[in-house]
């Protein structure tokens, strides 16, 4: 009888009136949530009413949808794939990227381009390195003085602790 007297006297009441009240909350939740889930759709213009009974678990009506603009739209885009796939020799492809110019000219362009491409991938790729190493030096120094604040602080807590 004692230990049911102490353990009721640890209890606070006002815990377990907090976890009823929102035990309570939680049920009615649900009971409404399922008997919204229930009720049938409100808008019964577009339904049949023979149709009613094969409803039931999937009420929209989305797979009768018109698709020619999105038909059309998928036949315009194959029709420009096989355009930009048709090309009969090289100087018809460099003459689509600048009919303007001569083939020659274009190609040296074209190489001057890729030399500038790789230099900046060099200079880019030279700099990341450089700002890695940075950052590791960064990362271990900030290690180090981490881990002697961390010696320091034991050790105060150790004086602390042995001289009470």
């Amino acid at each position: 009888m004692k230990t049911v007297k102490q353990f009721l006297k640890k209890i606070s009441w006002s815990k377990i009136l907090a976890i009823f009240f929102a035990g309570i909350v939680v049920l009615s939740g649900t009971a409404c949530t399922a008997s919204q889930a229930m009720s049938p759709p409100t808008n019964d213009s577009t339904i049949d009413r023979s149709d009613r009974a094969n409803q039931a678990m999937y009420p929209h009506r989305d797979t009768e949808r018109d698709t020619q603009a999105s038909d059309a739209k998928a036949d315009r885009m194959i029709r420009n794939a096989q355009q930009r796939r048709r090309i009969d020799s090289r100087e018809d492809l460099l003459n689509r990227v600048t009919p303007d110019k001569p083939v020659g000219e274009q190609v040296r362009e074209a190489g001057q381009s890729a030399r500038q491409g790789v230099e900046d991938l060099g200079r880019s790729t030279k700099e990341g390195l450089k700002d890695a190493a940075e950052g590791t030096q960064r990362g271990v120094r900030n290690i180090r003085d981490n881990a002697q604040n961390a010696i320091e602080r034991t050790s105060d807590a150790i004086d602390r602790a042995t001289s009470h």
